[in-house]
């Protein structure tokens, strides 16, 4: 098949795998609410610079999935579909960049199966459903990297400032974070190729890269400090980069094995041949291979020392890790079959335990106690990974490894399309919105739940003393009071109803309404 073709087919099946009901459950987790509520207040001042959650300075990410959602709204409306449908478009492409890299080097095979890799990690296609700004990060990475080792084989310098022009959209997407991760990989890479020489070094004419970089990144970087006065810079660099390096934010700690841990989790059900993958690498030592190995390492050495440690934050492992996999997969009839069957074995056990753990979590999570029947959607996984079993004991390798995949396909859609929208709409949000949604008077109590922001699309003042409070019913007469239990006994003072309680899903804390007065 032509590569236009392969690449128009591989593009549609991925989109129709990763944009999997992504406007049939409410944005409600606490990152989607604040980046798409952020890109809604932005467009609503018809602001492009100084990013707000709440009506306040939210200096968590730079902006360019902010600018993308708002160009989405512009054509499909401000909510679920619209703010999660570019960070499908970026999925699609990530996916169409790994098999057109892999293809290149590797031959078409590999390169399909990379592609099948990607698409089957129940992990990778999550991410591509949040309306956050990792799903833009993760392709600009994998763009630059990918476009220095084309540099790197065919010394042709248009695949440099591809390389330099990516990095620049990175880094208005999250940051330094852009830089770090590709300057890693190239700098070992170098390495391992001996040419970490000042003359390939000059070669790569750093000064511009850096103004490359500095064109595209820079004017937001300087408008938002001069804006802000330093208040977002500070913020950014200091807060959400150096101390979410230094020290665990938001109680995300771990140890050190614990991104390689999550990474293997993410890229189910082929990671279970990663052992086999990556010796086989070492073997062929062909460039692509070892490149993506150091990619890999990189990554997971940068955020393994990193003191905040979050499942997303190994996502950009996952393109290289997919050619790794993929070149292995390609060539499966090659191998031992006793290696093949004993992966195939534990990812049988894995999946029964996914069935069983499913249940056992249902039962634990007292929001969604009452969902036993989510359990079922389970089943058709270990089910799958049998055939898949029994595939290979009758010598079908590649159909075993077919039925491998789909297992998690399958997984997908009645993830996507059954389970989660079920379990979204027991979230505090949906269950609460009713008693606010009219009421002209809101404020919050030390804490609130930024999906009510997002639901309500309005500013919802914070009070953090109880003379706050006090005052802001001396002037309003009655409303509502959003705060959580172990805060009331500060507002004994104030004589208040409690309309609602509900627990904020799988946070571990509660919201509980307070009504003050008459309406």
């Amino acid at each position: 098949m032509s590569i236009s073709k392969s690449l128009l087919v591989v593009g549609i099946i991925s989109y129709v795998l990763i944009s999997a009901n992504i406007g049939g459950y409410s944005i409600y987790m606490l990152d989607e609410a604040k980046n798409t509520q952020c890109a809604r207040e932005m467009a609503d001042r018809g602001d492009w610079i100084v990013p707000t959650f709440n009506g306040q300075l939210r200096t968590d990410k730079p902006p360019l999935h902010y600018f993308f959602m708002r160009l989405s709204y512009s054509v499909f409306g401000d909510g679920a579909f619209g703010a999660r449908f570019f960070s499908s478009i970026f999925g699609v492409l990530t996916v169409l960049l790994t098999y057109f890299f892999t293809r290149s080097f590797l031959g078409e095979k590999a390169a399909s199966y990379s592609a099948l890799v990607l698409l089957c990690s129940l992990g990778f296609i999550a991410q591509f459903h949040l309306a956050v700004p990792d799903p833009y990060l993760i392709f600009f990475i994998t763009a630059a990297i990918c476009c220095y080792f084309y540099y790197e084989q065919k010394q042709k310098r248009k695949y440099l400032y591809l390389a330099y022009i990516a990095v620049g959209l990175g880094v208005l997407t999250k940051g330094p974070i852009a830089i770090v991760l590709p300057g890693m990989a190239v700098f070992f890479f170098m390495i391992y190729k001996r040419k970490l020489t000042a003359r390939e070094l000059l070669m790569l004419n750093p000064p511009l890269g850096l103004l490359i970089i500095a064109a595209i990144a820079g004017p937001w970087y300087y408008l938002v400090h001069i804006e802000t006065a330093g208040a977002w810079t500070q913020g950014f660099f200091l807060d959400h980069n150096v101390n979410r390096f230094n020290a665990p934010k938001e109680g995300h700690s771990g140890g050190f094995w614990l991104p390689t841990a999550y990474a293997l989790g993410m890229l189910l059900p082929f990671s279970v041949f990663i052992p086999q993958a990556v010796r086989q690498a070492f073997k062929e030592k062909q460039d692509i291979l070892v490149y993506s190995l150091i990619t890999i390492g990189c990554m997971l050495l940068f955020f393994s020392l990193a003191s905040t440690k979050l499942p997303g934050y190994t996502s950009p492992v996952f393109p290289f890790a997919a050619i790794v996999l993929g070149n292995y997969l390609s060539k499966i009839e090659q191998y031992n079959r006793k290696w093949i069957l004993t992966s195939l074995v534990v990812f049988l056990v894995i999946t029964i335990g996914l069935f069983v753990g499913s249940k056992i979590g249902i039962q634990d999570a007292k929001e969604i106690r009452h969902l036993t029947h989510l359990q079922w959607y389970f089943l058709p996984v270990p089910i799958i990974a049998f055939v898949a079993l029994i595939f290979l004991l009758l010598g079908k390798r590649q159909l075993s490894m077919l039925s491998t995949g789909v297992s998690f396909l399958v997984l997908h859609q009645l993830f996507f399309y059954f389970v989660f929208p079920e379990i979204n709409q027991q979230n505090t949000v949906v269950k609460t919105i009713d008693w606010v949604k009219d009421e002209p008077n809101l404020i919050a109590y030390h804490r609130l739940n930024s999906g009510y922001v997002h639901a309500l699309d309005r500013v919802i003042p914070m009070a953090y003393k109880s003379e706050e409070i006090t005052d802001f019913f001396e002037e309003k007469g009655s409303g509502v009071i959003f705060t959580r239990p172990e805060y009331m006994e500060e507002l004994t003072s104030i004589s208040f109803k409690e309309v609602a309680r509900a627990p904020d899903l799988f946070d571990g804390t509660t919201t509980v309404l307070l009504r003050v007065g008459q309406n």
